[in-house]
């Protein structure tokens, strides 16, 4: 039944991709897709299936890590260490707790922060793959985030 609703919420994404623009980096072989939106934007059965608040003060963040395949030029996912913090106007930084979500075919890691309406966050994620310890990926956005 997780599956199920997790599969709704991969279906969704294209169409919320869609409406804030693909929102990825790519270093080398590695992906890093990345969404934030407001948590009551999120199915309401999917969200307590997996223990996320929803609220319309509460934003949620999704990152993805994927690498090109070796066998092929399909991409996977891959485990990751993800450390991701977010930054309002006046410089205050709050880091946001993920956790790891394992469905057959992906591997997520979401979690929730705070947010006030129409003002601008910075995001900054910052990713470890297991084939690669020693660096870190660093991703940047800015998005405004608004009240439902």
């Amino acid at each position: 039944m997780k599956l199920i609703r997790l599969l709704i919420v991969l279906l969704l994404l294209p169409v919320l991709s869609w409406a804030q623009g693909e929102q990825k980096q790519v270093f080398g072989n590695t992906e890093v897709h990345y969404m934030m939106l407001n948590s009551k934007d999120l199915n309401a059965d999917v969200a307590g299936a997996y223990g996320i608040q929803r609220s319309g003060k509460l934003g949620f963040i999704m990152v993805s890590v994927l690498e090109h395949s070796s066998e092929s030029q399909m991409m996977r996912p891959v485990p990751a260490i993800i450390e991701a913090r977010v930054i309002n106007l006046i410089g205050q930084v709050s880091d946001i707790e993920l956790e790891e979500i394992r469905e057959q075919g992906g591997l997520y890691y979401v979690g929730t922060f705070k947010f006030y309406n129409e003002d601008i966050y910075r995001f900054e994620i910052d990713v470890k793959t297991q084939a690669d310890q020693k660096d870190a990926f660093s991703v940047k956005h800015r998005q405004r985030m608004y009240f439902e």
